[in-house]
């Protein structure tokens, strides 16, 4: 889907607050990595992370 940019800014910003409050600060170090072709098991794209071994997408932020 085509979402606009300040609804994709939002979703960020929700991932980094939950993985702040999770303690994983230092793993935003790692979502600029994700993407890359050397990391096979996860991908990242516009549609969110997605988990090559399961051929499935990972969901990113709880509901609710």
């Amino acid at each position: 889907t085509d979402e606009p940019p300040e609804k994709v800014r939002k979703k960020m910003d929700e991932l980094i607050s939950e993985m702040k409050e999770l303690g994983c600060e230092k793993a935003l170090n790692i979502l600029p990595f994700l993407s890359l072709l050397v990391i096979p098991e996860i991908k990242i794209s516009d549609r969110g992370l997605f988990d090559v071994s399961e051929q499935r997408f990972i969901p990113i932020i709880k509901n609710g």
